[in-house]
């Protein structure tokens, strides 16, 4: 999985929200954590790759501060999780609770396809080929 991460960078290598999908539906609690150890298998691309994303959109002087907001979202997480599981679990049911994860991550899947490619020698590659084809 990770070592397509040079040559596909970020765009197919997304933590795909499907994969919650058999977590949501699971019938025992193999299965859930089973799944869920899926789950986190693929999402742990995202951690990996996000660092080479950030140096190749920001020069030395401003990645610290990119790397301090990036790095806010995997501390966050613990910390709101439990106030939007325990009222999503209260109210509607635990499996709710993935149900909601999984329309975030969606949301979230989308607007990262909005984001354009930042890995140097892709982008030139691409500008010689329109160069290639406008030229002739």
């Amino acid at each position: 999985y990770l070592p397509l991460s040079p040559n596909a960078r970020d765009r197919l290598i997304l933590h795909l929200p499907v994969f919650n999908i058999p977590c949501a539906l699971a019938p025992n609690i193999g299965a859930l954590l089973s799944c869920r150890f899926l789950c986190g298998f693929f999402a742990s691309t995202a951690l990996t790759l996000a660092g080479g994303a950030i140096s190749d959109i920001w020069d030395n002087n401003e990645r610290g501060f990119a790397i301090a907001r990036f790095a806010a979202a995997p501390y966050g997480g613990p910390v709101l999780a439990p106030i939007v599981g325990g009222f999503v679990g209260e109210t509607v049911g635990w499996r709710w609770m993935i149900w909601v994860n999984m329309v975030f991550a969606g949301v979230i899947a989308t607007l990262l396809t909005l984001i354009p490619e930042t890995y140097a020698p892709v982008i030139l590659r691409r500008r010689a080929e329109k160069m290639r084809e406008e030229t002739g």
